[in-house]
C-alpha cells in the first residue's frame, strides 16, 4: 500500500548547511539555522551542529523545547514575538526572543527573575517590510525603557526584509541599522553583539546574523 513519505537527505543538509556557513564566515556573517520545517527533530539538529552551528532558531517553542529534552545545549532563538501566555517557556527553553513590544518584555522579565535566568533580546526595527517591529526614531527611546529591566539583556538589533513584501536588505537599510546600534552603544553604555539582517530563505531555513 502506497502512503504519502517524505525522504530527507541528511548528507545533502549537511553539504549545503556547512558551505554556507563556512563561506558567510569569511564575510564575518554568522548563520543560525531555522529548524521550524523539520518540527526541532534532533537528528536534524545535530547533523547541523556538525556542520557547523552555534545556535538554533525556530518560531514554535514547541519545536525549542524538543530539541532542549533530546539534550541539544546551544543557544536557541525564538524568530517571533512571544505570546504573553508562553513567557514563562519562552524564558527556559530560549535563550534569545525576537520583540518589539513592551509589555512582553515586561512579562519576560518577571519569568526570568522568577526562575533566576538571564534572558536576551533582539529588538526588531520596522524597515519597510510591515512585518513587525518598532520605527527606527523610537528605537534609542524604546531601549531606554528596556535597559532597566530585571533579568533582560539587550543583545542586539534586527529587522525583517525580504519577506512579507519583499523589500530588499540594500545598503541604505543595513547602515541605518548599524547607526542605530552605534547610537545605542553611545547614549546607553550597552554593548550589541547582533546586527541581523533579518533574512530568511524558506528554501534552505537559514537565518543570516
Amino acid at each position: 500500500m502506497s502512503y504519502p513519505r517524505l525522504n530527507i537527505d541528511c548528507y545533502k543538509i549537511h553539504h549545503n548547511a556547512q558551505l554556507l556557513i563556512n563561506q558567510l564566515a569569511k564575510k564575518n556573517i554568522s548563520v543560525t539555522p531555522v529548524t521550524k520545517v523539520c518540527l526541532g527533530h534532533p537528528v536534524i539538529a545535530k547533523i547541523l551542529i556538525d556542520a557547523g552551528a552555534k545556535m538554533f532558531a525556530d518560531s514554535r517553542v514547541e519545536n525549542i523545547k524538543r530539541m532542549a529534552d533530546s539534550g541539544i545545549s546551544i543557544p536557541k532563538m525564538l524568530i517571533r514575538t512571544p505570546m504573553l501566555s508562553q513567557a514563562a517557556h519562552v524564558v527556559k527553553y530560549c535563550d534569545i526572543s525576537l520583540n518589539s513590544e513592551i509589555k512582553v518584555i515586561e512579562k519576560l522579565s518577571q519569568a526570568a527573575s522568577h526562575l533566576n535566568l538571564n534572558h536576551g533580546i533582539i529588538i526588531m526595527v520596522e524597515l519597510g517590510d510591515l512585518r513587525e517591529g518598532v520605527m527606527p526614531e523610537r528605537v534609542i527611546n524604546f531601549m531606554r525603557k528596556v535597559v532597566s529591566l530585571p533579568n533582560i539583556t539587550i543583545r542586539g538589533i534586527g529587522t525583517n526584509l525580504a519577506c512579507r513584501y519583499g523589500i530588499a536588505p540594500d545598503d541604505e537599510k543595513m547602515k541605518l541599522l548599524s547607526e542605530l546600534v552605534d547610537e545605542a552603544e553611545s547614549d546607553l553604555g550597552i554593548k550589541l553583539d547582533v546586527i541581523s539582517g533579518g533574512i530568511q530563505h524558506q528554501l534552505t531555513g537559514l537565518w543570516t546574523m
